[in-house]
């Protein structure tokens, strides 16, 4: 009888603690991480300016480097359109991404986590949880009830739906869990009216469905303990599974969640509006109250994120502080997540009275850089579009050089951002299963693809900005259409 099995192949059996960017895959067995994980490793950190200096310095270099090469190799360009509209086209084909690229990836190879100094922290913690679905609000409970975390914690719990309420203050007190219930009904938002029935020094935001790491709540609290006095905020490592089934969904989600990882890295280094996220952060309850905390339910990440910049504050991030959150992820993901992120900068940089009301430099370049991603988006697509037409009259200088001496550089962040991401994990006892998609999906990730997805998502949603599709649709990874709201 056992002759009849198939035989099974090594490419089958999965590591142990695989982790698989889906959905329809459940998570591996969560475990503790090691106290001895990210103790000081006796290494001497650079600042901030300094590496700020040293990552803008290679960008010029390398944008001027782009540009004589794209001048030496588009001689006869003038021939078929004129010499200044030859630069322009070289410009915005090759040397501001040859620039932006070499930013990226320089600024990925100076990141460096700082080792933390309070192993086992007991200062007390409240969670602030909204519930608008029970069973998303379940889910994330049960994960803050597996926490290795020593000190006191208690939930408060912000629900418009009584039994919504009722059905989650029954699970906490089965899971031994303090639970204070909130009324939402008013037009205060429901993070900053459960804020107001905080009596502790920390404060846990925790979006609905998340699933937190046994250790995350431990490894934010020390992190943001041995951070320096200007740190009022960390967030967590956002690990993203896709709602769409298959390999390919797989593959770009895995691309997504290393891409998010990467944005997030550099937006701490520098100290950038989008070093928040909305996922789990974990932030001092002065600092929420002193900038006024969520304005609005639909509140983003750079504008509370933004207002702490401003105050001479800062957010960092925890990598191994893992948080698991469940999304539909397609190939305009990034796109539309940039495009998002580059409005919710312009909208806090305008109420807030512009860029320099931002006390830091690094915190001011990265804001510019944000918020300039579509106008950036749309130059690069149109004159993206006229190189590849050029080609077909024997002009392929612009495009050559462009994946001469742009992709490598951004492809080589990613490389950099895969190496890291497999550390973290491996610290936790994990491993991201990669299929072959996640190579397509780095692939797809490059300014070349994403930039004219941008604007061809722009021009669909246009002018309902912001109205997600009615329902599913086979071709989403293909052409970026939104995604279908949370079910």
């Amino acid at each position: 009888m056992f002759d009849r099995l198939p035989p099974v192949r090594a490419r089958d059996v999965e590591p142990l603690g695989a982790f698989r960017p889906s959905a329809a895959r459940p998570l591996p067995p969560l475990r503790p991480i090691a106290d001895f994980v990210g103790l000081p490793d006796g290494g001497r950190a650079v600042p901030t300016e300094q590496k700020l200096l040293v990552a803008g310095g290679g960008a010029v270099a390398w944008l001027l480097v782009a540009t004589v090469v794209a001048l030496l190799t588009s001689g006869g360009l003038a021939g078929t359109v004129s010499w200044p509209y030859a630069l322009l086209l070289g410009a915005l084909t090759v040397s501001l991404p040859a620039g932006v690229a070499a930013f990226r990836t320089l600024g990925l190879l100076l990141d460096e986590t700082p080792p933390v100094q309070h192993l086992r922290p007991v200062t007390p913690v409240t969670v602030v949880l909204t519930a608008d679905d029970s069973g998303a609000a379940l889910t994330t409970l049960h994960s803050l009830a597996s926490q290795d975390y020593s000190g006191p914690r208690r939930v408060v719990l912000a629900a418009r739906d009584a039994v919504v309420a009722g059905e989650v203050a029954r699970a906490a007190l089965d899971l031994r869990l303090d639970c204070e219930v909130v009324a939402d009904g008013g037009d205060t938002p429901a993070r900053t009216a459960a804020l107001g029935r905080v009596a502790t020094p920390l404060v846990l935001a925790v979006e609905p469905g998340a699933v937190l790491h046994p250790s995350t709540l431990r490894l934010l609290v020390a992190r943001l303990e041995s951070a320096p006095s200007d740190a009022v905020a960390v967030s967590a490592h956002a690990l993203v599974r896709n709602r769409d089934p298959g390999r390919l969904a797989e593959g770009l989600a895995a691309g997504w969640l290393l891409e998010l990882d990467a944005t997030r890295r550099l937006e701490d280094l520098f100290a950038g509006p989008l070093a928040g996220g909305r996922a789990c952060l974990l932030a001092r309850a002065e600092a929420l109250r002193a900038v006024r905390a969520w304005s609005g339910d639909g509140d983003s990440d750079a504008e509370l994120t933004w207002r702490l910049l401003e105050c001479g504050w800062r957010v960092i991030n925890e990598p191994l502080a893992l948080v698991f959150t469940t999304s539909i992820v397609t190939v305009a993901t990034p796109a539309r997540w940039r495009t998002a992120a580059a409005r919710a900068v312009r909208d806090a940089a305008r109420a807030a009275g512009g860029l320099p009301r931002l006390p830091r430099p690094s915190s001011r370049v990265l804001a510019a850089l944000d918020r300039a991603v579509p106008t950036f988006d749309l130059a690069f697509t149109l004159a993206w579009l006229q190189a590849v037409i050029l080609i077909g009259y024997g002009h392929a200088g612009l495009v050559f050089v462009h994946l001469l001496l742009v992709a490598p550089v951004s492809l080589g962040g990613a490389a950099l951002e895969r190496r890291r991401h497999r550390e973290v994990l491996d610290d936790a006892g994990l491993s991201l299963v990669a299929p072959s998609g996640v190579r397509v999906a780095a692939l797809l990730a490059l300014q070349a693809v994403q930039s004219p997805v941008a604007v061809w998502s722009r021009l669909r949603s246009w002018p309902h900005r912001g109205t997600p599709a009615a329902g599913p649709s086979t071709l989403r990874w293909r052409l970026g259409a939104p995604a279908r709201p949370y079910a």
